[in-house]
């Protein structure tokens, strides 16, 4: 641990190893990507920006450090989930966000044994800087996989927002190669379908089970009313699997289940969470996210094996 001067205190150990980190950009340049479904296997963690940033920290230190993915392993946790930038911060230099900090969260991770994958939610509103942002999490070595949020609803104009999809999905298969996994993060079909049917009209499914390779609902049972059925975590769970599996087109179709939200659910409900994901055959599954995930619920979480 580095120490501070006698006026100035310890330095706190989140910023050690950002200190201790800091690479050449063209440390962190990768030669080619082989992004395979491994990371999407078993239990992962989810760090959005505003638990690992001091950008988004607001006054106060980010509440997840590098330090505070060493014990991860230890619960069952083979992926950090990790977001690497946001829309709402539109400077190329923020294509990565805190880049030093961002590695050694990296670094930290990849050093217990852990998988990292970048992900970011474009908006669709600035084609040229969503498609940069993903770009640079492919580009960067740091990084084990890319997964892309799919959720935003900024563009209006439903037919516009599709094409956009459809057209950054594709520009990041050409840069990715023909057999590297992308992750598509998604509103669950429970709500798309059955909750909310205008939600995103049109929304192309079996595009992206084509061109992405694995499928992570955002399952949050516990955004439903206790009088939907889809509030319930096994029958949410279960139904959504099946639904994915039926939209790629085969009984195997990759799909890692995101539960919660993890501060409001309950033990029970992860539990329930995890036997439908090894009843339907599920490869993977996790909660949002790793701040707001109560000591309670890491036992159920590591019966996933």
């Amino acid at each position: 641990m580095l120490l501070g001067t006698a006026s100035s205190g310890p330095i706190p150990p989140d910023v050690a190893d950002v200190a201790l980190t800091p690479r050449p950009l063209q440390d962190r340049s990768r030669g080619g990507v082989s992004f395979d479904l491994t990371p999407y296997r078993s239990l992962g963690c989810w760090i959005d920006v505003f638990d690992w940033t001091m950008s988004y920290a607001g006054t106060g230190r980010p509440a997840i450090g590098p330090h505070d993915l060493t014990g991860l392993a230890a619960r069952g946790v083979r992926t950090v989930y990790l977001q690497t930038a946001r829309y709402d911060r539109p400077d190329r230099t923020d294509d990565l966000l805190e880049r030093d900090r961002l590695w050694a969260m990296c670094d930290s991770a990849h050093a217990a044994g852990l998988r990292v994958v970048g992900w970011y939610l474009p908006t669709h509103v600035d084609e040229g800087q969503d498609l940069r942002r993903v770009l640079r999490i492919l580009e960067d070595r740091s990084f084990d996989g890319l997964a892309l949020d799919i959720e935003s609803r900024t563009v209006s104009d439903v037919a516009l927002r599709n094409r956009r999809l459809a057209t950054l999905v594709g520009a990041v298969r050409a840069a990715a190669g023909p057999t590297a996994v992308i992750g598509a993060i998604v509103v669950p079909p429970t709500t798309m379908q059955d909750v909310n049917p205008n939600y995103w009209p049109g929304f192309d499914w079996a595009m992206l089970a084509e061109q992405c390779g694995v499928f992570l609902p955002m399952n949050y049972w516990t955004n439903r009313l206790s009088s939907s059925p889809w509030r319930d975590a096994a029958a949410s769970t279960a139904e959504n699997i099946r639904r994915l599996k039926a939209a790629g087109g085969r009984a195997d179709y990759p799909v890692h289940v995101v539960g919660g939200a993890a501060a409001s659910t309950t033990p029970a409900e992860v539990a329930a969470m995890i036997a439908a994901v090894h009843a339907e055959g599920g490869i993977g599954a996790s909660l949002y996210d790793l701040a707001t995930t109560g000591a309670a619920l890491w036992p159920p979480l590591a019966a996933l094996g």
